[in-house]
């Protein structure tokens, strides 16, 4: 069978990729080849690509690596390029037009004695080519390079220079030709070198490799000289600028070095050498920059600052300072509260000060509004706006503070606003690791254009340096990392347990084992107590598992110990995170102190009746409301989701003021609004984060505690892990919690319709682009480059295979190759069966006949002599002749056996040496593995005392011995072998329950039978053969495993897009061409929830037979997502709406089940409607007061508000949904239902926007 051509398999791979041909020529037609565009990674590109050429052959001897980027401008234009491709054999010409790439053609081998005419000629031309101006030549020249794809823009260059070049390179040229062909000439005179041209000739016409040879040939390394790009240029002033001067003395002076080496290098070479660059290789761009540099001249390098802060900023400050008037894209990872917000407000200021805008983003709306607050103060009213899902203040403003989605939302839909923003600052990025809006983070720093500064403000997570080579590689831009471990106020950590506190890591971060061990001998005694006390049984340890588990022991007494506690030590105020809004609720209930003075209670009634007037009276005797204003007259509060948007804000405001001493929070507290406290107490370590219980991460840890000392007010912050009384943390769970390694932040991106639809409708950039481009196959992403040369050198390799050539002609060594290898995979399959079966040591024991596998040869019999290790067995074996010859040695045992048996008989057993009883016959013990094993037979030999007991050391001396028993042994070996019975009985009796073991056994031995009919078993050169085909086929393999890693086919959700394309063609949201149609086009619009449920919704004619109440009441189904427990029944008209959502869900949960596409963990659409706000809704839309809503449902007031104001935001999207398709039905519904829902408490004004 003829070897496949790797060229072939190359080239029909690479040429499917959609991103550009890693290397020069890949698309071979029957006589040329076309030139591909250079597109490797910036910073790993190849530096060198060297092939050197035998002069006589004119085939290619050695290979390394060699700079291919950048093809000096006038290097493919000069004359002396053109006659030399032209003396090597080949024709050169351009493209007609300036994106067409060259074609070169091959020719036959012209003798360059045979060439003076012509060179005579060609010199003519050339020196009326020289006339020609220079405008003309740059512009040639720049079409040029430009069609090929290596070069975006052309350097100017001085003609005189050009002229010189030309000179120098016609002369060394006529040289270099001079004295290769003296080279030629004299090697051709030799019988070798005759027949090393005739038999590489033959090479080439057989593997069809001349054409690659030719093109490779027609580059040398005189006739190119390094052009760098403008970009680059760039890259390096900026490199140079930023150095100091004594590393760039350093650098230059190695340059200067290498190069003198390099041309020395070259006049001492004695083969031709094809270079593609004269300079050493440059150093691979450096993505990220850690910035630790001196910050001493900062006042010196900007004298005038943008804006002026009224403190002094920290060294990590200024370094980011630096960094953005230069324009770069900044990273600043520092602890919470220390001071990351300042790089962001400079931002801004430069902003300002450039007449361009900026955008701020962050994760919560919270946090959003206190930013809104603070830039107005700091940037005037006038400059700032605000946009939300249900806010819009001043869009046209210069600074816009916007969420994340709204921010998608503009790309996607090319909002004009997107080109006049200069930065953008993504605060608490560190968010990408949530798990269900992660994706958006990931979308956004993929889609914001390149021109934009990105400001990446986060906390300190462990592979920062990751995502930031990640987001350089994106934009193709150098990230500079701004880091501080350093608190601008020190944290110490204390157990509280009974009633004590124990200092267990202070604030140099070092646990103190003393500490502890004290906690633990105030347990040991308290259990010592009890145990006397009670008569019980104490534990007598040191710590306890998992503490606080439990947490009934934390009743009314221990808060109120606890409070007094921290008030005696004056650490108030205080943030208490409790990880459960009911627990936020519950616990204020058992204090009774007061921490307010009369002047502040004064204040705090003040605020709180002013804060209620823009709500109407009715919503004002909410029980939330009144409770928190009970609470906050004594210095009390609660903030969670749960709570009323304006009761939460009126208690971050009473917080910041100082009116509130101690507050209860969940974690969103921490993430969002900056307020500190003087400490921060744990009311346990284990959260639910919405699929399981489980542990605190040290960074949810670190991020909570960070609220704990306030800057310029406290010197240190105080932690404190509230413990049941019965119970200790172990030391090693506190060092992971306290001291343990920084959050990693890991990609949490998927695939969803909208993202889909909006990039296929925008068709700027793929989806598989997207794919590659996010986090997630960023660690795959970046080993293309060194792939993509492991091929190239991998296509070298295979060429310079010594040819196979069989002396039967009759090449099998490939079936000789492919049997043996699936013998040894069916082998290893029966192993793995065998090893699982209880009857192994049964079917092998001694005596067993089997057929083996040894040194290459199959189907050899032999019979168990007795176990040998683990796995291992001691077995007597025929062994088959010097060649290998099996199937010929089978045979002549056969009549050897025959006759000489035969007379052995007639003499009746006179003579009794083994070389007559079993003639032509060796015997030999050897160890096997169970993987040897080919067959086992049913045949069991009865084992004389002698084979019992042997070891292969004293065989020799059995061997040699006139043992009849020993005899009788081998013939019946010997005989079962000539004709061995069927395997189905055999297999019957072995009881195994692996339903394949039987085909694997059948397989394996029809595989023996083919690969015994082989001639490659007579071949001297079989083992040279075998390993020269398994070289061969290693590198295909490997070939096309690297073709696959570096296509699309390789992104991990690939084929989960191809199947969710299905989907939307099935729906027709696309056709058959990926074209986006009508239904995908409104699926765009629904950005608010599940876009495909609500396109249905449209589509199906479901909202024109519904009222606008129950229209809202469904719409309820695809926004909200809290599991409530089944309060009382659905009216029959809001039961006939849910049965119609599940209908059209079922429906599409089909489609989706028939294509088998991955929900992303989130389920079904089925699963993912939630029923538990239709009669809500339905009844606030039909004007209920919100305090009668309370009455019919159990969700916590806040999360009724947030619901209600996102089916508001949906309205909208379906609004512009009927606008795109003209429904203006649909449309005036829409309007009319956000009338009837945004009214009163629901939708109170923010405090902060006043």
């Amino acid at each position: 069978m003829e070897l496949p051509d790797l060229d072939e398999v190359l080239n029909s791979t690479l040429l499917s990729l959609d991103s550009p041909t890693p290397l020069f020529p890949i698309k071979r037609s029957s006589d040329s080849y076309s030139m591909g565009q250079v597109d490797l990674f910036p910073e790993e590109s190849i530096s060198e690509i060297k092939f050197q050429f035998d002069l006589k052959t004119g085939m290619p001897t050695s290979f390394s690596e060699v700079s291919v980027s950048n093809l000096h401008q006038n290097s493919i234009n000069s004359t002396s390029f053109q006659r030399k491709a032209f003396r090597r054999g080949t024709k050169f010409h351009r493209g007609s037009t300036q994106n067409q790439p060259f074609h070169i053609t091959t020719g036959s081998t012209y003798n360059l004695s045979e060439q003076k005419n012509e060179e005579e000629k060609e010199k003519e031309k050339e020196k009326e080519k020289e006339k020609q101006s220079i405008e003309d030549q740059t512009k040639y020249i720049k079409s040029l390079l430009t069609g090929v794809g290596l070069l975006n823009e052309i350097p100017n260059f001085d003609s005189s220079k050009y002229k010189q070049e030309q000179e120098q390179e016609q002369e060394q040229e006529q040289e270099q030709e001079q004295e290769q062909e003296k080279k030629i000439i004299s090697k051709e005179e030799t019988k070798e070198g005759k027949e090393k041209k005739q038999e590489i000739e033959s090479q080439s016409k057989e593997e069809e490799h001349s054409g690659y040879l030719d093109i490779l040939k027609s580059f040398d390394l005189n006739e190119f000289e390094n052009g760098e790009e403008k970009k680059e240029k760039e890259q390096e002033q900026e490199q140079e600028q930023e150095q100091e001067q004594e590393e760039t003395n350093n650098e230059e002076n190695q340059k200067e070095k290498e190069q003198t080496n390099s041309k020395g290098n070259e006049e001492k070479n004695k083969i031709a050498t094809t270079n593609l660059k004269k300079k050493p290789p440059q150093k691979a761009k450096k993505w990220v920059k850690i910035d630790n540099s001196s910050v001493k001249d900062f006042y010196h390098l900007i004298p005038n600052l943008a804006l002026k802060f009224p403190f002094e900023l920290d060294n990590f400050q200024k370094r980011a300072v630096l960094h953005l008037e230069k324009g770069h894209n900044v990273f600043v990872a520092a602890h919470t509260s220390a001071g990351k917000t300042v790089v962001g407000e400079y931002a801004i200021a430069l902003a300002l000060k450039n007449c361009t805008r900026c955008i701020y983003t962050s994760p919560l709306k919270a946090l959003s509004n206190q930013k809104y607050v603070e830039f107005r103060k700091k940037f005037g009213n006038k400059n700032v706006g605000i946009i939300t899902g249900d806010v819009s203040i001043q869009s046209d403003a210069n600074i816009l503070i916007v969420t994340t989605e709204i921010l998608r939302s503009m790309i996607y839909k090319g909002a004009d606003l997107i080109k006049e923003i200069e930065f953008i600052i993504f605060d608490e990025i560190h968010y990408l690791n949530d798990q269900d809006r992660g994706v958006v983070w990931e979308e956004c720093l993929v889609l914001v254009p390149s021109h934009i500064k990105l400001i990446m403000l986060s906390a300190t997570v462990e592979n920062y340096l990751e995502v930031s080579e990640w987001i350089a590689r994106v934009k193709d831009k150098t990230v500079y990392v701004v880091r501080t471990l350093k608190r601008p106020v020190p944290l110490e950590h204390h157990l509280y347990f009974n009633d004590e506190m124990f200092k267990v890591v202070d604030r140099d971060r070092h646990f103190l084992d003393k500490e502890y061990s004290k906690a633990t001998q105030l347990k040991r005694e308290k259990e010592q107590d009890s145990k006397n006390k009670y008569g019980g049984r104490g534990r007598g340890r040191g710590g306890g598992r998992g503490f606080n588990k439990r947490n009934f022991s934390k009743g009314k007494g221990y808060w109120n110990r606890l409070i007094k506690k921290l008030s005696s030590l004056n650490l108030l105020p205080v943030i208490i995170f409790s990880f459960s809004k009911k627990k936020c609720e519950q616990i204020p209930k058992y204090l009774g102190q007061d921490f307010t003075t009369k002047y502040q209670k004064n204040k705090i009634k003040t605020f709180f009746n002013k804060s209620l007037e823009r709500i109407p009276l009715v919503d004002r005797d909410l029980p939330q409301i009144n409770k928190t204003r009970m609470l906050l007259m004594r210095g009390i509060a609660v903030h969670h989701s749960g709570m009323l948007p304006i009761v939460k804000e009126i208690t971050e405001m009473c917080f910041s003021k100082g009116y509130v001493k101690i507050l209860f929070a969940t974690e969103t507290f921490a993430i969002g609004v900056n307020v500190p406290a003087r400490s921060v107490v744990f009311n346990g370590y284990r959260k639910f984060d919405g699929f399981q219980m489980r542990d605190l991460t040290p960074g949810e840890y670190t991020q909570s505690s960070g609220r704990s000392g306030r800057r310029g007010l406290d010197s240190v912050g105080t932690v404190i892990i509230a413990c049941d009384d019965d119970r200790l943390p172990w030391a090693n769970e506190l060092n992971h919690l306290i001291l343990g390694k920084e959050t990693s932040l890991s990609s949490k991106f998927k695939l969803t319709y909208l993202m889909t639809l909006n990039l296929i409708r925008i068709e700027e950039l793929k989806v598989e682009d997207m794919i590659k481009r996010s986090f997630s196959e960023f660690y795959g992403q970046i080993q293309i480059p060194t792939k993509r040369k492991r091929l190239i050198e991998l296509k070298f390799n295979y060429q310079n295979l010594k040819e196979i050539r069989c002396i039967y002609g009759q090449p099998d060594i490939e079936d000789f190759y492919y049997l043996n290898n699936q013998i040894s995979d069916i082998s290893e399959k029966i192993e793995s069966v065998f090893l699982n079966s209880q009857f192994l040591l049964k079917l092998l024991s001694p005596g067993r006949v089997l057929s083996i596998s040894y040194k290459g040869i199959h189907g050899i019999f032999g019979v168990v002599l007795k176990k040998n290790g683990k796995n291992q067995y001691l077995v007597l074996i025929i062994k088959p002749n010097q060649n290998g010859d099996l199937e010929e040695e089978v045979v002549s045992e056969k009549k050897n056996s025959s006759n000489k048996n035969n007379s052995n008989k007639k003499k009746n057993n006179k003579k009794k040496k083994n070389s007559k009883n079993i003639p032509d016959i060796e015997i030999e013990i050897i160890t096997i593995a169970i993987s040897q094993v080919s067959m086992i037979s049913d045949l069991k030999i009865n084992l004389p005392k002698q084979l019992k007991n042997v070891k292969k050391q004293n065989f020799k001396k059995l061997n040699t011995s006139n043992s009849k028993d020993l005899n009788l042994v081998v013939n019946q070996i010997y005989k079962y072998s000539i004709n061995p019975k069927k395997k189905s009985a055999q297999i019957k009796k072995l009881n195994i329950d692996d339903l394949d073991f039987e085909d694997y056994y059948y397989d394996r031995d029809h595989y023996v039978k083919e690969f015994e009919k082989l001639k490659c078993h007579n071949c001297p050169k079989k083992d040279e053969h075998y390993y020269l085909y398994k070289e061969r086929d290693q590198i295909i393999s490997e070939v096309e495993e690297l073709t696959f890693d570096i296509s699309d086919e390789s992104l991990k959700l690939k084929p989960n897009l191809e199947k969710m394309l299905l989907v939307l063609k099935e729906l027709n949201y696309i056709n058959e061409d990926n074209i986006i149609q009508l239904k995908g086009r409104v699926a765009c619009e629904i950005i608010s929830a599940r876009g495909l449920m609500a396109t249905e919704l449209i589509f199906n004619n479901v909202f024109p037979k519904m009222s606008i109440e129950e229209i809202l009441s469904a719409l309820s189904c695809l926004i909200f997502e809290e599991k409530v427990r089944d309060m009382n029944e659905l009216p029959n008209n809001l039961v006939v709406v849910k049965n119609k959502l599940l209908e059209i869900a079922n429906e599409i949960d089909d489609i989706q089940a028939k294509y088998e596409v991955d929900n992303n963990e989130k389920g079904s659409v089925t699963d993912s409607l939630k029923f538990g706000m239709m009669e809500v809704v339905y009844e606030w839309a039909k004007g209920t007061q919100f305090i009668d809503l309370m009455e019919i449902t159990d969700v916590l007031e806040g999360s009724i508000v947030r619901c209600i104001m996102r089916i508001n935001e949906l309205c909208k999207n379906v609004k512009n949904a009927a606008r795109v398709i003209g429904n203006l039905e649909l449309y005036h519904k829409m309007e009319e239902g956000m009338k009837l829902i945004k009214r009163d408490i629901v939708f109170a004004g923010s405090l902060y926007y006043d």
